[in-house]
């Protein structure tokens, strides 16, 4: 029991790690699927993330030595079904009264791998929404996994497995598969179902929230850094200045008004600029918006090269230029328009249906 504590520890450990990884491609897909991200969903998903490896971790760890591993002569693999039964009563010769039950091994081990699969027949069913058929298939497709997993020295990192495949730990798994399955049932009253989450999601991704906001933007600058760079190195342009400029307001001003207002950032996380009166926005209305936008980024240029000998002044108007743009942040959470957009009259609009997904 130990040393299953400690495998779990290091398991919780390890999450922040995966955690920094996934939460990108995981804010990017529920944007570009419901609009919005909302925490309920966040928790459940970031919980089976969790538990899956802390189940991988409690099948490779600890890890041994490769050098003993290359000194072991036991068995890899054990094919025989229910030869769980037979390590039952073999343990049990050596016990009396209800030791036979309480101190028995191989009766904690069957139970063990049945208990470690529970939750996720439990996850299959409530939140992915699997049947039951799926369920059963993919708790085994799992378990093989794991016993793959094994018996290949984690993928031929060691020279051969350290632990023994058995065939009885995937009919066990698989069974717990089926019990979490069936644990779902009576929950499901109690529980908010997935369509619920889904309803919640495409509320909220009406609005237009800061973190949608942002990640549109870096979506569109990614864009921007990228056409910037291969068109520098293949047109071998020496203005780079004049080049960023001109690539800034084709993405930005002219895509908008070939696409209606639909940058690829605000495309995949369903935003579109329109006019303040929500109709859609003219040709000059995407140069004057993204022009004065241009014009605030350019300002700390323009200071530094007017006041080169003035730093304190560079310093005092930089502080001004950063807590306007705190300001923008701030307004931009509150859902007011900000300066570009009052000058050119345009805003953003969420296009999130739930008829499209």
């Amino acid at each position: 029991m130990h040393t299953y504590l400690w495998i779990i520890q290091q398991a919780i450990l390890f999450f922040p790690l995966l955690a920094f990884f996934i939460t990108i491609p995981y804010m990017l897909y529920n944007y570009h699927k419901y609009g919005s991200i909302i925490a309920i969903r966040t928790l459940f998903i970031y919980s089976f993330v969790l538990y899956l490896l802390c189940a991988f971790f409690l099948v490779i760890l600890p890890l041994p030595e490769k050098s003993k591993v290359a000194m072991m002569t036991s068995s890899r693999a054990q094919l025989i079904p229910f030869t769980f039964i037979k390590d039952i009563i073999k343990e049990a010769k050596h016990l009396h009264g209800i030791s036979i039950i309480l101190h028995n091994k191989a009766i904690y081990q069957f139970l063990f791998n049945i208990l470690m699969l529970i939750p996720f027949g439990m996850f299959l069913h409530y939140y992915f929404a699997c049947n039951l058929k799926r369920t059963i298939l993919f708790s085994f497709l799992l378990s093989l996994f794991f016993e793959i997993t094994q018996l290949t020295g984690i993928f031929f990192i060691y020279p051969r497995g350290y632990r023994l495949f058995d065939v009885d730990d995937l009919l066990s798994n698989t069974l717990g598969g089926f019990l979490g399955y069936a644990c779902v049932i009576p929950l499901k009253n109690v529980l908010p179902s997935k369509n619920t989450m889904d309803e919640m999601s495409f509320a909220k991704g009406k609005k237009i929230t800061l973190s949608k906001w942002i990640t549109s933007v870096i979506l569109d600058s990614f864009c921007c850094i990228f056409i910037t760079g291969f068109t520098s190195i293949v047109l071998s342009i020496i203005h780079v200045e004049i080049h960023v400029i001109l690539i800034y307001f084709v993405i930005y001003a002219l895509w908008n008004c070939i696409r209606n207002g639909e940058t690829f950032g605000k495309k995949f996380t369903h935003m579109q600029i329109v006019d303040a009166s929500s109709k859609d926005a003219k040709w000059y209305q995407f140069l004057i918006r993204y022009g004065a936008l241009y014009l605030y980024f350019y300002i700390p240029d323009v200071l530094r090269f007017l006041f080169q000998d003035a730093l304190l002044l560079q310093i005092v108007c930089i502080l001004l230029l950063f807590i306007w743009f705190v300001v923008s942040l701030f307004r931009i959470s509150m859902q007011k328009p900000l300066l570009y957009e009052r000058i050119s009259h345009t805003k953003i609009i969420s296009t999130i249906q739930k008829n499209d997904r």
